[in-house]
């Protein structure tokens, strides 16, 4: 399994890469951020309705990727 550093940095790099071509000094922080938007979509979005009423999220995909957002605000 990829550790949330990793995940990290490959979200930030798929997004720099991404907007490379408008390359401007922000460009890394602009990158940043897209992968901050990326994460917040996936976290939000775990889980399925399992019985109408509750909603089922796997907790350590959840960890890891709050795990993954905070080391792509440390970057």
């Amino acid at each position: 399994m990829i550790s949330p550093q990793e995940q990290a940095e490959e979200l930030v790099d798929q997004m720099y890469y991404q907007i490379f071509d408008q390359h401007t000094p922000d460009t890394w922080n602009k990158s940043k951020q897209c992968a901050l938007v990326a994460v917040d979509n996936i976290l939000n979005n775990f889980g399925a309705l399992t019985d109408g009423k509750s909603h089922y999220c796997d907790y350590a995909a959840i960890k890891h990727y709050t795990q993954v957002k905070e080391a792509i605000e440390k970057l």
